[in-house]
């Protein structure tokens, strides 16, 4: 499972953010969800979406959001993916910095 973020460099804007589950054995992907959440600093959620399909496709589901917004430096951005209910490949974050 990954996270992609599409941003400004160099800066905090976020435009897109995108969930990407793949099976490479070839398997099928069913009754899944996805969401992302932005956190400030301090923990406090300033961001957060989720979708999910109820039917099955081969080797590779996504989600993608649309952010368009900027956020503090040292949020984080943090993806997570469920398969049948079991959440699968962890929860990878990305730390939001400005230079």
């Amino acid at each position: 499972m990954c996270i992609f973020v599409d941003g400004s460099p160099g800066t905090t804007k976020v435009f897109s953010a995108m969930v990407v589950r793949h099976k490479f054995d070839p398997g099928m992907i069913c009754h899944f969800s996805g969401k992302v959440t932005i956190t400030s600093p301090e923990g406090k959620v300033l961001w957060k979406e989720s979708k999910s399909l109820k039917k099955c496709v081969p080797g590779r589901a996504y989600f993608n959001w649309k952010v368009d917004d900027s956020f503090p430096s040292g949020s984080k951005v943090c993806a997570q993916f469920n398969e049948d209910g079991s959440q699968q490949g962890g929860k990878p974050c990305i730390t939001l910095k400005k230079k």
